[in-house]
Protein backbone atom coordinates (compact mmCIF):
# COMPACT_ATOMS: atom_id res chain seq x y z
CA UNK A 1 0.00 0.00 0.00
CA UNK A 2 1.26 3.38 -1.22
CA UNK A 3 1.77 5.71 1.65
CA UNK A 4 -1.14 8.36 0.46
CA UNK A 5 -3.22 5.06 0.68
CA UNK A 6 -1.92 4.16 4.42
CA UNK A 7 -2.48 7.89 5.36
CA UNK A 8 -6.04 7.54 4.40
CA UNK A 9 -6.64 4.57 5.69
CA UNK A 10 -5.16 6.12 9.01
CA UNK A 11 -7.95 8.64 8.25
CA UNK A 12 -11.01 6.99 6.99
CA UNK A 13 -10.86 3.30 7.39
CA UNK A 14 -9.71 3.51 11.32
CA UNK A 15 -10.28 6.27 14.19
CA UNK A 16 -6.91 7.42 14.73
CA UNK A 17 -6.15 6.46 18.17
CA UNK A 18 -3.45 7.45 20.58
CA UNK A 19 -1.83 3.77 21.65
CA UNK A 20 -1.23 3.21 25.63
CA UNK A 21 1.81 5.58 25.16
CA UNK A 22 0.45 8.24 23.09
CA UNK A 23 2.82 8.47 20.62
CA UNK A 24 2.22 5.90 17.87
CA UNK A 25 -0.62 5.39 15.40
CA UNK A 26 -0.96 2.23 12.95
CA UNK A 27 -3.17 0.07 11.09
CA UNK A 28 -3.20 -3.33 9.60
CA UNK A 29 -0.52 -3.18 6.81
CA UNK A 30 2.35 -1.39 9.39
CA UNK A 31 2.41 2.08 8.78
CA UNK A 32 3.28 3.27 12.27
CA UNK A 33 4.06 7.19 12.02
CA UNK A 34 5.62 7.78 15.65
CA UNK A 35 6.96 11.57 16.45
CA UNK A 36 10.35 12.63 17.66
CA UNK A 37 11.12 13.33 21.13
CA UNK A 38 10.03 17.19 21.95
CA UNK A 39 13.69 17.54 22.86
CA UNK A 40 15.47 16.89 19.39
CA UNK A 41 12.33 18.92 17.12
CA UNK A 42 13.28 21.99 20.14
CA UNK A 43 16.82 21.47 19.53
CA UNK A 44 15.89 21.30 15.36
CA UNK A 45 14.33 24.33 15.55
CA UNK A 46 17.13 26.21 17.08
CA UNK A 47 19.64 24.96 14.40
CA UNK A 48 17.57 25.99 11.81
CA UNK A 49 16.64 29.57 12.57
CA UNK A 50 20.37 30.11 12.84
CA UNK A 51 20.98 28.23 9.34
CA UNK A 52 18.58 30.61 8.01
CA UNK A 53 20.30 33.90 9.88
CA UNK A 54 23.61 32.04 7.95
CA UNK A 55 20.95 32.45 4.93
CA UNK A 56 20.20 35.49 5.08
CA UNK A 57 24.02 36.73 5.55
CA UNK A 58 24.19 35.80 1.60
CA UNK A 59 21.69 38.14 0.82
CA UNK A 60 23.08 41.07 3.15
CA UNK A 61 26.60 40.25 0.99
CA UNK A 62 24.25 39.83 -2.46
CA UNK A 63 23.23 43.48 -1.96
CA UNK A 64 26.87 44.38 -1.59
CA UNK A 65 27.12 45.15 2.07
CA UNK A 66 29.79 42.33 2.48
CA UNK A 67 31.44 43.60 6.17
CA UNK A 68 27.32 43.45 7.89
CA UNK A 69 27.27 39.64 6.04
CA UNK A 70 30.35 38.86 7.55
CA UNK A 71 29.15 40.24 11.04
CA UNK A 72 25.79 38.56 10.87
CA UNK A 73 27.75 34.66 10.14
CA UNK A 74 30.04 35.91 12.88
CA UNK A 75 27.32 36.46 15.41
CA UNK A 76 25.40 33.06 14.39
CA UNK A 77 28.26 31.27 14.45
CA UNK A 78 28.86 32.77 17.89
CA UNK A 79 25.75 31.74 18.90
CA UNK A 80 26.05 28.28 18.03
CA UNK A 81 29.36 28.27 20.03
CA UNK A 82 27.36 30.05 23.32
CA UNK A 83 24.32 27.10 23.31
CA UNK A 84 27.36 24.32 23.32
CA UNK A 85 26.53 23.23 20.23
CA UNK A 86 29.22 22.12 17.88
CA UNK A 87 29.04 21.19 14.23
CA UNK A 88 28.27 17.91 14.66
CA UNK A 89 25.10 19.33 15.98
CA UNK A 90 24.41 20.55 12.03
CA UNK A 91 22.79 17.97 9.10
CA UNK A 92 25.52 17.00 6.50
CA UNK A 93 24.17 20.04 4.42
CA UNK A 94 24.21 22.91 6.73
CA UNK A 95 27.66 21.91 7.96
CA UNK A 96 28.60 21.73 4.44
CA UNK A 97 27.21 24.94 4.07
CA UNK A 98 28.33 26.95 7.40
CA UNK A 99 32.16 25.81 6.91
CA UNK A 100 31.94 27.65 3.38
CA UNK A 101 30.36 30.61 4.78
CA UNK A 102 33.22 30.71 7.81
CA UNK A 103 36.19 29.84 4.85
CA UNK A 104 34.60 32.52 2.50
CA UNK A 105 33.29 30.26 0.02
CA UNK A 106 29.47 31.00 -0.71
CA UNK A 107 27.52 27.84 -2.39
CA UNK A 108 24.81 29.64 -3.47
CA UNK A 109 22.74 26.48 -4.16
CA UNK A 110 23.19 25.33 -0.35
CA UNK A 111 22.45 29.24 0.41
CA UNK A 112 19.21 28.65 -1.24
CA UNK A 113 18.28 25.66 0.12
CA UNK A 114 19.19 27.04 3.87
CA UNK A 115 16.72 29.96 2.68
CA UNK A 116 13.89 27.98 2.73
CA UNK A 117 14.65 26.18 5.80
CA UNK A 118 12.40 28.96 7.60
CA UNK A 119 9.16 27.27 6.17
CA UNK A 120 10.40 24.03 7.72
CA UNK A 121 11.20 26.10 10.70
CA UNK A 122 8.29 27.66 11.46
CA UNK A 123 6.47 24.34 11.00
CA UNK A 124 8.40 23.05 14.00
CA UNK A 125 7.41 25.98 16.24
CA UNK A 126 3.68 25.53 15.11
CA UNK A 127 4.27 21.35 16.54
CA UNK A 128 5.62 22.55 19.83
CA UNK A 129 2.72 24.70 20.38
CA UNK A 130 4.87 28.30 19.69
CA UNK A 131 2.48 29.20 17.21
CA UNK A 132 -0.73 28.88 16.49
CA UNK A 133 -1.51 27.39 12.98
CA UNK A 134 1.03 27.02 9.92
CA UNK A 135 0.60 30.21 7.34
CA UNK A 136 -1.33 29.17 4.29
CA UNK A 137 0.67 28.81 1.43
CA UNK A 138 0.61 31.86 -0.27
CA UNK A 139 2.18 33.69 2.79
CA UNK A 140 5.75 33.35 3.61
CA UNK A 141 7.73 32.67 6.89
CA UNK A 142 9.45 36.09 8.69
CA UNK A 143 12.71 34.67 9.68
CA UNK A 144 12.64 37.55 12.12
CA UNK A 145 9.93 36.22 13.97
CA UNK A 146 11.49 32.82 14.24
CA UNK A 147 14.56 34.55 16.07
CA UNK A 148 12.28 36.18 18.38
CA UNK A 149 11.94 32.28 19.82
CA UNK A 150 15.90 32.21 20.00
CA UNK A 151 17.19 31.06 23.27
CA UNK A 152 19.21 34.26 25.51
CA UNK A 153 22.11 32.41 26.52
CA UNK A 154 22.58 27.92 27.10
CA UNK A 155 20.97 27.68 30.34
CA UNK A 156 17.64 28.89 28.48
CA UNK A 157 18.10 26.83 25.64
CA UNK A 158 18.86 23.63 27.98
CA UNK A 159 15.28 24.55 30.14
CA UNK A 160 13.68 25.14 26.36
CA UNK A 161 15.03 21.89 24.85
CA UNK A 162 13.97 20.25 28.23
CA UNK A 163 10.35 21.34 28.74
CA UNK A 164 9.63 21.23 25.30
CA UNK A 165 5.97 19.43 24.53
CA UNK A 166 4.54 18.25 21.27
CA UNK A 167 1.38 18.73 19.88
CA UNK A 168 -0.54 15.11 20.02
CA UNK A 169 0.37 12.74 16.83
CA UNK A 170 -3.08 12.82 15.58
CA UNK A 171 -2.90 16.79 15.17
CA UNK A 172 0.80 16.15 13.19
CA UNK A 173 -0.65 13.47 11.06
CA UNK A 174 -3.49 15.71 10.18
CA UNK A 175 -1.65 18.22 8.97
CA UNK A 176 0.91 16.54 6.87
CA UNK A 177 -2.40 14.77 5.54
CA UNK A 178 -3.41 18.42 4.63
CA UNK A 179 0.30 19.55 3.26
CA UNK A 180 0.36 16.26 1.17
CA UNK A 181 -2.68 17.07 -0.99
CA UNK A 182 -1.55 20.30 -1.14
CA UNK A 183 1.42 18.76 -2.48
CA UNK A 184 0.24 16.41 -5.13
CA UNK A 185 -1.40 19.03 -7.67
CA UNK A 186 1.71 21.11 -7.77
CA UNK A 187 4.70 18.45 -7.42
CA UNK A 188 4.63 18.31 -11.50
CA UNK A 189 4.59 22.21 -11.49
CA UNK A 190 7.37 24.73 -12.52
CA UNK A 191 9.50 25.87 -9.45
CA UNK A 192 7.65 28.80 -7.49
CA UNK A 193 7.42 30.72 -3.97
CA UNK A 194 4.18 28.77 -3.74
CA UNK A 195 5.81 25.45 -4.43
CA UNK A 196 8.73 25.40 -2.35
CA UNK A 197 6.52 26.69 0.85
CA UNK A 198 4.27 23.55 0.29
CA UNK A 199 7.10 21.62 -0.02
CA UNK A 200 9.16 22.62 2.99
CA UNK A 201 6.39 22.69 5.25
CA UNK A 202 5.65 19.16 4.05
CA UNK A 203 9.24 17.92 4.84
CA UNK A 204 9.55 19.16 8.28
CA UNK A 205 6.03 16.67 8.60
CA UNK A 206 7.11 13.86 7.30
CA UNK A 207 10.76 14.34 9.22
CA UNK A 208 8.41 14.69 12.30
CA UNK A 209 6.69 11.98 12.08
CA UNK A 210 8.44 9.19 10.52
CA UNK A 211 11.77 8.01 12.76
CA UNK A 212 13.50 6.61 9.69
CA UNK A 213 14.56 10.14 8.59
CA UNK A 214 16.90 11.17 10.61
CA UNK A 215 17.66 14.28 9.02
CA UNK A 216 15.29 17.06 7.58
CA UNK A 217 17.12 18.14 5.08
CA UNK A 218 16.99 14.95 3.35
CA UNK A 219 13.85 13.82 4.49
CA UNK A 220 11.88 13.19 0.65
CA UNK A 221 8.19 15.00 0.10
CA UNK A 222 7.09 12.05 -2.49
Amino acid sequence: MGLLSKLKSVFTDKPAEANASGDDLGDEDGFVPRAKAPERVAKRLVVLILVTELADSVEVEMAGARDDAIAMRKRALDKLVALGMTPRDLESTEEQFAFGLHTGKVDRALASDAMWRAESAAVLAWALSLRDQILPSDRGEDPASLRAMFPKDAAAFTTFCQTAKLRPLAELLAARHEWMTQFFPVEAQAPSETRSRILERLRALRWLTEQEHDELCSTPVH
